[in-house]
């Protein structure tokens, strides 16, 4: 994870920084995030909040925080719900390329689902619309192109 320029492993200590009640976790314990979509996205057809191409509706992204130490154990995962811009171009050598518009705090939506450690929602999901736009380009950044194909003999 990349914050402010620096690589940050995720581990116990940090996440008790943006979730006090994590500390009960050992801070040099090693984990990781995994991020399953569980609904495909949505171009829903308008325009992206700051005027790019298309809106891109995301819904019930499971997040689930969990050691990456061999164990597995789940200390805590929640769903996050998203609406961003998505441009589409087509670049000099006959990909197409999708980007991402910039990610609007306000069109994130978070629910805790498993959260044995009891941490505050509130705080959780202040924390995490924070965050979440810094981490998000990285997230986004292999995005996929892919060639337009010759249609009728035409190339584009």
């Amino acid at each position: 994870m990349t914050i402010l320029g620096q690589v940050l492993e995720l581990n116990g200590g940090l996440v008790s920084i943006l979730a006090p009640e994590l500390a009960v976790l050992p801070p040099a314990l090693p984990l990781r995030l995994d991020i399953q979509p569980r609904l495909a996205p949505v171009v829903s057809g308008e325009p992206g909040p700051n005027g790019e191409l298309a809106e891109l509706q995301v819904a019930h992204m499971l997040v689930s925080l969990r050691s990456n130490d061999g164990t597995e154990d789940l200390h805590l995962s929640f769903v996050v719900d998203l609406d961003v811009g998505l441009n589409v171009g087509l670049g000099e050598d006959g990909q197409m390329s999708f980007s991402l518009g910039e990610l609007d705090p306000a069109l994130v939506g978070i629910g805790l689902i498993a959260n044995p450690y009891q941490v505050d929602e509130n705080d959780f999901v202040g924390v995490i619309q924070t965050f979440l736009p810094t981490l998000f380009s990285d997230l986004t950044g292999s995005l996929a192109k892919f060639p337009v194909p010759d249609f009728v003999g035409l190339t584009f």
